[in-house]
């Protein structure tokens, strides 16, 4: 008797159990994907394997913010979609969708999440038929949808996971109550096991990108203050930084692809090839071994791709698994994993590159055409938006005044009066007032380049030869032996 009610008991607890999965497990068991969709049929997680450390983030209890930036063509909307469906599904709780605008929650993202709820057997039981179009009920409790110009929706309910999406589309204070961010986060302080999770294409700002001092990786460094204007790069900054990197063909070592390593004949020179030209012979360029990679290549290296951090190392370790080197120790991460960084960060930000996108008319050469096109323009604002959209980069418009300690940084390190090498040539000018005169020596070489070698004035009136007589012994000395 007592074994008999043993097995009911654990026939029981095995059916009730369910199985441990995240938002892109959820997608792949549930979601059919319509006619009309970019891949039809049953949901593939693997053409988009960038976002899967985004779906493990939203599922570890130590993140209560995750952030995710890269640009047009990615699939950040469906992993979206695919965070609420699971929640709904596996452990439902309050969720608040927020998009830029009403518009584009009433044309686009609403009838999209009710076609997800359609496609899903498994949420459409769930679904109350009666619900509104800006609040629908699965499973007792509510989805609301809101968007950045309506407070009044922000404002007016709880959730557990609150989702932006387009971040840096709606004006810097579309609320009217400041920070985006910030007002969608407290949506969720009710709860202790509340989540943000934000999402956008950047735009505006200078960020540049060097070599890790301890790993050799090429990371985004830390924007100077004021010089990043991108709502969602700031998030990701304050984020664990992680960037989607993946394998060289050739010699297997992992990079981070980004616009800089995308080449095309005769790039930067007078030789440069036609935009028609680049979208045939566009190639990837390895930082470790120079290879050119062809575009062919790209779904297999995201196949095998994994998310890093600033600090952490990675190498191949077997067909399935990497090896990252953190903090002096191994670990072995599955390809399409993530290392959680040893700061105790509850904030997870992922970078992926548009070289990197799914869509197989995004290829290298489709951007190298875009970007020699831009270029050739001259036009600023398509520049803007081919960094932004292509390669998920944020990009500042020439012309943008820098900071003077900008300036001041750049300085020769030679002394007044000092002529530098290779400048044989001195040139004075005069500028003359009634009551002095300002002298400029500036040395000069081959191609018109000048340095300032001295400057300064001679008081006195110069209707009077005495102030052209301290000019003339002036200007008779030697300079550095010139």
């Amino acid at each position: 008797m007592d074994l008999l009610l043993n097995i009911v008991l654990n026939s029981a607890m095995m059916v009730d159990a369910k199985p441990l999965r995240n938002a892109a497990s959820w997608a792949t068991d549930n979601r059919i994907m319509p006619p009309g969709s970019p891949i039809p049929g049953p949901f593939d997680t693997t053409t988009t394997p960038y976002m899967l450390p985004v779906c493990q983030a939203f599922a570890e209890p130590q993140y209560i913010r995750v952030t995710f930036v890269m640009g047009t063509q990615m699939g950040k909307s469906a992993t979206m979609q695919n965070v609420i469906g699971w929640k709904l599904d596996d452990d439902p709780a309050p969720i608040i969708y927020v998009g830029p605008t009403e518009s584009n929650i009433n044309n686009v993202v609403e009838p999209k999440i009710v076609e997800m709820f359609q496609e899903a057997k498994s949420l459409w039981v769930k679904f109350d038929k009666k619900s509104s179009k800006h609040k629908k009920r699965i499973a007792g409790v509510s989805l609301r949808f809101a968007w950045a110009g309506s407070a009044t929706e922000l404002a007016s309910d709880s959730a557990v996971i609150t989702l932006v999406d387009e971040l840096d589309r709606p004006d810097e204070n579309a609320t009217g109550e400041g920070d985006l961010a910030e007002i969608a986060e407290a949506r969720g302080d009710a709860y202790t096991d509340s989540k943000l999770g934000l999402t956008s294409t950047p735009t505006h700002g200078i960020v540049t990108a060097s070599p890790h001092p301890e790993t050799g990786l090429i990371h985004w460094g830390i924007s100077d203050k004021g010089k990043v204007s991108s709502p969602i790069w700031r998030q990701w900054e304050k984020g664990t930084r992680h960037e989607w990197a993946v394998p060289c063909p050739d010699c297997d070592e992992y990079f981070m692809p980004r616009s800089e390593l995308l080449w095309w004949p005769g790039i930067g020179t007078d030789d440069e090839c036609t935009p028609a030209q680049a979208a045939k012979e566009a190639r990837l360029i390895c930082p470790h071994c120079g290879t050119h990679i062809e575009d062919n290549n790209r779904q297999r290296m995201n196949a095998r791709g994994v998310a890093i951090a600033p600090g952490q190392s990675i190498s191949a370790h077997d067909d399935r698994h990497v090896s990252i080197m953190q903090a002096g120790q191994e670990h072995v991460v599955p390809f399409h994993g993530m290392l959680a960084t040893t700061d105790g960060n509850d904030h997870f930000s992922l970078w992926v590159s548009g070289l990197c996108s799914f869509s197989a008319k995004k290829s290298y050469g489709f951007l190298a055409r875009k970007l020699l096109e831009a270029l050739k323009s001259g036009n600023p604002n398509s520049l803007l938006t081919v960094y932004n959209t292509g390669f998920g980069e944020i990009y500042a418009i020439a012309g943008e005044a820098p900071e003077w300690e900008e300036v001041y940084a750049l300085r020769s390190t030679y002394s007044s009066g000092q002529v530098p090498v290779g400048f044989d040539q001195l040139i004075c000018t005069v500028d003359v007032q009634n009551n002095r005169l300002y002298y400029v020596i500036r040395a000069w070489r081959p191609g018109m380049s000048s340095r300032l070698v001295e400057w300064g004035e001679v008081w006195g009136d110069t209707d009077k030869p005495e102030v052209w007589n301290e000019l003339a012994e002036f200007l008779d000395q030697e300079w550095d032996g010139h």
